[in-house]
Protein backbone atom coordinates (compact mmCIF):
# COMPACT_ATOMS: atom_id res chain seq x y z
CA UNK A 1 0.00 0.00 0.00
CA UNK A 2 1.48 3.30 -1.09
CA UNK A 3 4.84 1.47 -1.64
CA UNK A 4 4.76 -0.01 1.85
CA UNK A 5 4.60 -3.62 2.94
CA UNK A 6 2.44 -4.25 5.98
CA UNK A 7 2.84 -8.00 6.45
CA UNK A 8 5.50 -10.68 5.90
CA UNK A 9 7.43 -10.37 2.61
CA UNK A 10 9.18 -13.32 0.86
CA UNK A 11 12.24 -12.46 -1.18
CA UNK A 12 13.48 -15.10 -3.72
CA UNK A 13 17.19 -15.04 -4.54
CA UNK A 14 18.18 -15.95 -8.10
CA UNK A 15 21.19 -15.34 -10.36
CA UNK A 16 22.92 -16.32 -13.60
CA UNK A 17 26.56 -16.90 -14.67
CA UNK A 18 27.63 -16.70 -18.33
CA UNK A 19 30.89 -18.65 -17.98
CA UNK A 20 31.12 -21.43 -15.45
CA UNK A 21 27.41 -21.64 -14.80
CA UNK A 22 26.08 -23.91 -12.13
CA UNK A 23 24.74 -20.99 -10.03
CA UNK A 24 23.37 -21.75 -6.59
CA UNK A 25 21.60 -19.07 -4.44
CA UNK A 26 20.44 -18.53 -0.90
CA UNK A 27 17.09 -19.87 0.12
CA UNK A 28 14.12 -17.50 0.08
CA UNK A 29 14.34 -14.73 2.62
CA UNK A 30 11.26 -14.12 4.83
CA UNK A 31 10.91 -10.61 6.27
CA UNK A 32 8.33 -9.76 8.94
CA UNK A 33 9.99 -6.95 10.75
CA UNK A 34 11.09 -4.81 12.27
CA UNK A 35 9.12 -1.85 10.88
CA UNK A 36 11.33 0.47 8.94
CA UNK A 37 11.15 2.96 6.16
CA UNK A 38 14.60 1.72 5.03
CA UNK A 39 14.38 -2.00 5.58
CA UNK A 40 16.70 -4.21 3.50
CA UNK A 41 17.59 -7.85 2.82
CA UNK A 42 20.72 -9.26 1.05
CA UNK A 43 20.84 -12.40 -1.08
CA UNK A 44 23.86 -14.35 -2.39
CA UNK A 45 24.50 -16.57 -5.37
CA UNK A 46 27.69 -18.69 -6.17
CA UNK A 47 28.78 -20.14 -9.55
CA UNK A 48 30.66 -23.38 -10.23
CA UNK A 49 33.95 -21.52 -10.21
CA UNK A 50 33.34 -20.49 -6.63
CA UNK A 51 32.58 -16.90 -7.39
CA UNK A 52 29.94 -15.33 -5.10
CA UNK A 53 27.74 -12.35 -5.91
CA UNK A 54 25.22 -10.51 -3.70
CA UNK A 55 22.43 -7.99 -3.94
CA UNK A 56 20.70 -5.88 -1.30
CA UNK A 57 17.01 -5.03 -1.74
CA UNK A 58 15.68 -1.99 0.19
CA UNK A 59 12.00 -1.47 0.91
CA UNK A 60 9.51 0.12 3.32
CA UNK A 61 7.85 -2.07 5.89
CA UNK A 62 5.21 -1.18 8.48
CA UNK A 63 3.05 -3.88 10.00
CA UNK A 64 1.92 -1.84 13.01
CA UNK A 65 -1.49 -0.16 13.06
CA UNK A 66 -1.86 3.46 14.23
CA UNK A 67 -1.95 3.95 17.98
CA UNK A 68 -3.38 6.53 20.38
CA UNK A 69 -6.56 6.85 18.36
CA UNK A 70 -9.06 9.25 19.91
CA UNK A 71 -12.23 10.96 18.77
CA UNK A 72 -13.75 14.38 19.54
CA UNK A 73 -16.63 16.49 18.22
CA UNK A 74 -16.15 19.83 16.52
CA UNK A 75 -18.09 21.50 19.33
CA UNK A 76 -19.38 20.89 22.82
CA UNK A 77 -22.82 19.41 23.45
CA UNK A 78 -25.61 22.00 23.39
CA UNK A 79 -27.27 21.39 26.75
CA UNK A 80 -26.79 18.96 29.63
CA UNK A 81 -24.67 16.63 27.49
CA UNK A 82 -27.17 16.57 24.62
CA UNK A 83 -26.64 17.70 21.03
CA UNK A 84 -29.65 19.35 19.37
CA UNK A 85 -28.26 20.01 15.91
CA UNK A 86 -25.66 18.56 13.55
CA UNK A 87 -22.10 18.01 14.72
CA UNK A 88 -18.97 16.41 13.24
CA UNK A 89 -16.93 13.75 15.05
CA UNK A 90 -13.26 13.46 13.97
CA UNK A 91 -10.81 10.71 14.84
CA UNK A 92 -7.03 11.28 15.21
CA UNK A 93 -4.08 8.99 15.91
CA UNK A 94 -0.33 8.53 15.50
CA UNK A 95 1.84 6.15 13.51
CA UNK A 96 5.56 5.94 14.16
CA UNK A 97 6.71 4.53 10.83
CA UNK A 98 4.60 5.16 7.75
CA UNK A 99 2.53 7.93 9.30
CA UNK A 100 -1.23 8.56 9.35
CA UNK A 101 -2.93 8.46 5.98
CA UNK A 102 -6.63 8.91 6.86
CA UNK A 103 -8.92 8.99 9.90
CA UNK A 104 -12.70 8.78 10.07
CA UNK A 105 -14.74 12.02 10.09
CA UNK A 106 -18.52 11.73 10.44
CA UNK A 107 -21.20 14.39 10.33
CA UNK A 108 -24.28 13.47 12.38
CA UNK A 109 -27.69 15.12 11.97
CA UNK A 110 -30.07 12.43 13.21
CA UNK A 111 -32.04 10.45 14.05
CA UNK A 112 -32.70 11.40 17.66
CA UNK A 113 -31.20 8.96 20.12
CA UNK A 114 -30.35 8.78 23.77
CA UNK A 115 -27.53 6.28 23.19
CA UNK A 116 -25.80 7.19 19.96
CA UNK A 117 -22.51 5.56 18.96
CA UNK A 118 -20.36 6.41 15.94
CA UNK A 119 -17.48 4.01 15.05
CA UNK A 120 -14.22 5.33 13.67
CA UNK A 121 -10.54 4.51 13.17
CA UNK A 122 -7.29 5.66 11.56
CA UNK A 123 -5.29 4.04 8.72
CA UNK A 124 -1.60 4.57 8.11
CA UNK A 125 0.21 4.91 4.75
CA UNK A 126 1.06 1.22 4.85
CA UNK A 127 -2.65 0.34 4.95
CA UNK A 128 -2.79 -0.73 8.59
CA UNK A 129 -6.06 0.23 10.25
CA UNK A 130 -6.43 0.79 13.96
CA UNK A 131 -9.05 -0.88 16.09
CA UNK A 132 -12.41 0.87 16.18
CA UNK A 133 -12.95 3.69 18.68
CA UNK A 134 -16.59 4.68 19.32
CA UNK A 135 -17.90 8.19 19.88
CA UNK A 136 -20.91 7.95 22.20
CA UNK A 137 -23.42 10.76 22.40
CA UNK A 138 -27.02 11.82 23.01
CA UNK A 139 -28.91 13.60 20.26
CA UNK A 140 -32.34 15.30 20.36
CA UNK A 141 -33.23 17.85 17.71
CA UNK A 142 -37.00 17.70 18.31
CA UNK A 143 -38.58 20.45 20.45
CA UNK A 144 -41.26 19.68 23.06
CA UNK A 145 -44.76 18.98 21.78
CA UNK A 146 -48.29 19.31 23.10
CA UNK A 147 -47.48 22.63 24.77
CA UNK A 148 -50.50 24.11 26.56
CA UNK A 149 -51.08 26.92 29.04
CA UNK A 150 -53.52 27.30 31.92
CA UNK A 151 -54.11 29.92 34.61
CA UNK A 152 -54.07 28.97 38.28
CA UNK A 153 -57.69 30.08 38.59
CA UNK A 154 -60.75 31.01 36.56
CA UNK A 155 -61.48 34.64 35.58
CA UNK A 156 -63.20 36.67 38.29
CA UNK A 157 -66.24 38.02 36.44
CA UNK A 158 -67.60 37.84 32.90
CA UNK A 159 -64.32 36.41 31.59
CA UNK A 160 -62.26 39.20 33.19
CA UNK A 161 -59.50 38.95 35.79
CA UNK A 162 -59.51 41.71 38.41
CA UNK A 163 -56.45 40.70 40.44
CA UNK A 164 -53.19 38.88 39.82
CA UNK A 165 -53.10 35.39 38.36
CA UNK A 166 -50.37 32.97 37.28
CA UNK A 167 -50.23 31.33 33.85
CA UNK A 168 -48.25 28.08 33.63
CA UNK A 169 -47.16 26.30 30.44
CA UNK A 170 -46.75 22.49 30.21
CA UNK A 171 -45.55 20.15 27.48
CA UNK A 172 -44.03 16.74 26.75
CA UNK A 173 -40.74 15.60 25.25
CA UNK A 174 -40.33 11.99 24.17
CA UNK A 175 -36.54 11.75 24.46
CA UNK A 176 -34.49 14.15 26.58
CA UNK A 177 -37.49 15.26 28.65
CA UNK A 178 -38.79 18.67 29.73
CA UNK A 179 -36.29 20.95 31.44
CA UNK A 180 -38.46 24.01 31.98
CA UNK A 181 -41.66 25.75 30.91
CA UNK A 182 -42.68 29.39 31.17
CA UNK A 183 -44.53 30.51 34.31
CA UNK A 184 -45.74 34.11 34.46
CA UNK A 185 -47.58 36.02 37.20
CA UNK A 186 -49.58 38.94 35.80
CA UNK A 187 -50.42 41.97 37.93
CA UNK A 188 -51.17 44.60 35.28
CA UNK A 189 -51.55 46.87 33.45
CA UNK A 190 -55.27 46.75 32.65
CA UNK A 191 -56.03 45.48 29.17
CA UNK A 192 -58.92 44.13 27.19
CA UNK A 193 -56.62 42.13 24.92
CA UNK A 194 -53.89 40.63 27.07
CA UNK A 195 -51.43 38.23 25.45
CA UNK A 196 -48.75 36.34 27.40
CA UNK A 197 -46.24 34.30 25.33
CA UNK A 198 -44.78 31.09 26.69
CA UNK A 199 -43.01 27.89 25.69
CA UNK A 200 -41.27 24.77 26.98
CA UNK A 201 -37.60 23.79 26.63
CA UNK A 202 -36.29 20.24 26.78
CA UNK A 203 -33.09 19.00 28.42
CA UNK A 204 -31.33 19.12 25.05
CA UNK A 205 -32.05 22.84 24.77
CA UNK A 206 -34.79 22.68 22.11
CA UNK A 207 -37.55 25.24 22.66
CA UNK A 208 -41.09 24.75 21.45
CA UNK A 209 -43.05 27.19 19.36
CA UNK A 210 -44.64 30.01 21.36
CA UNK A 211 -48.12 29.40 22.76
CA UNK A 212 -50.03 32.53 23.81
CA UNK A 213 -52.34 32.92 26.79
CA UNK A 214 -55.08 35.39 25.90
CA UNK A 215 -56.93 37.19 28.68
CA UNK A 216 -58.76 40.33 29.80
CA UNK A 217 -57.58 42.17 32.92
CA UNK A 218 -59.11 45.11 34.79
CA UNK A 219 -58.10 45.77 38.40
CA UNK A 220 -59.33 49.39 38.50
CA UNK A 221 -62.62 50.29 40.21
CA UNK A 222 -65.24 52.24 38.25
CA UNK A 223 -65.46 56.02 38.46
CA UNK A 224 -68.65 57.55 39.92
CA UNK A 225 -69.76 61.14 39.32
CA UNK A 226 -72.67 62.61 41.31
CA UNK A 227 -73.77 65.94 39.89
CA UNK A 228 -77.16 66.18 41.63
CA UNK A 229 -77.52 66.31 44.55
CA UNK A 230 -74.18 67.99 45.13
CA UNK A 231 -72.54 67.59 48.50
CA UNK A 232 -73.85 70.13 51.07
CA UNK A 233 -76.93 71.11 49.04
CA UNK A 234 -80.15 72.26 50.80
CA UNK A 235 -83.59 71.71 49.29
CA UNK A 236 -87.17 72.64 50.30
CA UNK A 237 -89.72 70.08 51.36
CA UNK A 238 -91.36 68.53 48.30
CA UNK A 239 -88.98 70.19 45.86
CA UNK A 240 -88.68 68.34 42.55
CA UNK A 241 -84.98 67.59 42.09
CA UNK A 242 -83.91 65.17 39.35
CA UNK A 243 -81.00 62.89 40.24
CA UNK A 244 -78.02 63.27 37.94
CA UNK A 245 -75.21 60.75 38.31
CA UNK A 246 -73.10 58.51 36.11
CA UNK A 247 -70.61 55.65 36.28
CA UNK A 248 -67.77 54.93 33.90
CA UNK A 249 -64.99 52.37 33.48
CA UNK A 250 -62.15 52.80 31.01
CA UNK A 251 -61.31 49.14 30.40
CA UNK A 252 -64.01 46.53 30.97
CA UNK A 253 -66.98 48.93 30.98
CA UNK A 254 -69.86 49.32 33.43
CA UNK A 255 -71.89 46.30 34.47
CA UNK A 256 -74.20 48.11 36.91
CA UNK A 257 -74.67 51.69 38.19
CA UNK A 258 -77.41 52.34 40.75
CA UNK A 259 -78.44 55.01 43.22
CA UNK A 260 -81.39 55.45 45.63
CA UNK A 261 -83.43 56.42 42.57
CA UNK A 262 -82.86 55.90 38.88
CA UNK A 263 -80.92 58.43 36.87
CA UNK A 264 -83.27 61.36 36.10
CA UNK A 265 -85.83 60.39 38.77
CA UNK A 266 -86.62 62.75 41.66
CA UNK A 267 -84.55 62.42 44.81
CA UNK A 268 -85.99 62.18 48.34
CA UNK A 269 -87.00 65.67 49.54
CA UNK A 270 -88.70 64.79 52.78
CA UNK A 271 -87.50 66.71 55.84
CA UNK A 272 -84.12 65.82 57.30
CA UNK A 273 -80.47 65.12 56.58
CA UNK A 274 -79.96 62.82 53.61
CA UNK A 275 -77.21 60.73 52.07
CA UNK A 276 -77.32 59.94 48.36
CA UNK A 277 -75.22 56.85 47.63
CA UNK A 278 -74.34 55.44 44.21
CA UNK A 279 -72.89 51.94 43.80
CA UNK A 280 -71.09 50.79 40.65
CA UNK A 281 -69.65 47.53 39.37
CA UNK A 282 -67.66 47.04 36.17
CA UNK A 283 -67.64 44.01 33.88
CA UNK A 284 -64.57 42.67 35.68
CA UNK A 285 -66.36 42.65 39.04
CA UNK A 286 -64.60 45.67 40.56
CA UNK A 287 -66.97 47.68 42.78
CA UNK A 288 -67.01 51.26 43.98
CA UNK A 289 -69.30 53.49 46.03
CA UNK A 290 -69.66 57.27 46.30
CA UNK A 291 -72.08 59.52 48.15
CA UNK A 292 -73.08 63.11 48.76
CA UNK A 293 -74.86 64.57 51.80
CA UNK A 294 -77.70 67.08 51.54
CA UNK A 295 -80.53 68.34 53.71
CA UNK A 296 -84.22 69.21 53.24
CA UNK A 297 -85.85 72.08 55.19
CA UNK A 298 -89.30 73.67 55.43
CA UNK A 299 -90.26 76.74 53.45
CA UNK A 300 -90.61 79.51 56.11
CA UNK A 301 -93.54 81.77 55.23
CA UNK A 302 -92.64 84.42 57.80
CA UNK A 303 -94.41 85.99 60.84
CA UNK A 304 -98.10 86.80 60.69
CA UNK A 305 -99.07 90.52 60.67
CA UNK A 306 -99.98 92.11 63.01
CA UNK A 307 -97.61 90.68 65.59
CA UNK A 308 -99.83 91.94 68.50
CA UNK A 309 -103.55 92.60 69.20
CA UNK A 310 -105.11 95.69 67.64
CA UNK A 311 -104.39 98.84 69.63
CA UNK A 312 -101.33 97.47 71.30
CA UNK A 313 -98.33 99.54 70.35
CA UNK A 314 -95.85 98.53 72.98
CA UNK A 315 -95.05 95.69 75.35
CA UNK A 316 -93.59 95.77 78.75
CA UNK A 317 -90.11 94.57 79.23
CA UNK A 318 -90.05 90.88 80.01
CA UNK A 319 -93.66 90.51 78.99
CA UNK A 320 -94.70 87.81 76.55
CA UNK A 321 -95.02 88.86 72.95
CA UNK A 322 -97.38 86.71 70.91
CA UNK A 323 -95.80 85.69 67.57
CA UNK A 324 -97.24 83.49 64.86
CA UNK A 325 -95.56 81.99 61.78
CA UNK A 326 -96.04 79.10 59.42
CA UNK A 327 -94.04 76.48 57.56
CA UNK A 328 -94.84 75.23 54.09
CA UNK A 329 -93.52 73.00 51.37
CA UNK A 330 -92.04 74.09 48.04
CA UNK A 331 -95.55 74.92 46.75
CA UNK A 332 -96.30 77.13 49.80
CA UNK A 333 -98.78 74.59 51.05
CA UNK A 334 -98.88 74.94 54.85
CA UNK A 335 -97.55 72.17 57.02
CA UNK A 336 -99.85 72.30 60.07
CA UNK A 337 -97.91 69.90 62.31
CA UNK A 338 -94.29 69.84 61.24
CA UNK A 339 -92.31 66.84 62.36
CA UNK A 340 -89.76 67.14 63.76
CA UNK A 341 -90.71 70.40 65.50
CA UNK A 342 -88.41 73.14 64.10
CA UNK A 343 -87.05 76.21 65.91
CA UNK A 344 -86.38 79.72 64.61
CA UNK A 345 -84.22 82.62 65.76
CA UNK A 346 -85.90 86.00 66.49
CA UNK A 347 -83.99 89.26 66.41
CA UNK A 348 -85.65 92.54 67.61
CA UNK A 349 -84.19 95.89 66.65
CA UNK A 350 -85.61 99.01 68.41
CA UNK A 351 -85.09 101.76 71.07
CA UNK A 352 -84.69 100.57 74.65
CA UNK A 353 -83.80 102.43 77.86
CA UNK A 354 -83.52 105.74 76.05
CA UNK A 355 -81.10 104.20 73.58
CA UNK A 356 -81.47 104.80 69.91
CA UNK A 357 -81.46 101.03 69.08
CA UNK A 358 -81.33 97.79 71.00
CA UNK A 359 -80.96 94.19 69.80
CA UNK A 360 -82.92 91.42 71.45
CA UNK A 361 -82.40 87.83 70.22
CA UNK A 362 -84.11 84.61 71.20
CA UNK A 363 -84.84 81.15 69.85
CA UNK A 364 -88.42 79.95 70.13
CA UNK A 365 -90.41 76.94 69.04
CA UNK A 366 -93.31 77.13 66.70
CA UNK A 367 -96.70 77.61 68.26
Amino acid sequence: HNGWYNHEVVFTVAGTDATSGGVSCDAAIYYSGPDSATASVTGHCTDDAGNTGSKTETFKYDATAPTGVTVSADRAADSSGWYNHAFTATWTGTDATSGIDTCTSTNYSGPDTGSGSLPGSCTDHAGNTSSTVNFTFKYDATPPTGVAVNADRAPDHNGWYNHSFTATWTGTDALSGIASCTKTTYTGPDTGSGDLPGSCTDVAGNTSATVNFLFKYDATVPTITITTPPNGATYILGQMVAANYSCSDATSGIDSCSGPVAQGANIDTTIGSKTFTVNAQDQAGNTNSAHTDYSVDYNFLGLFDPYAPVGVKAFKIKSAIPLKWQYADINNSPVPSPTPQPTIGITYLGPCNNQTQSVVEDVVAAG
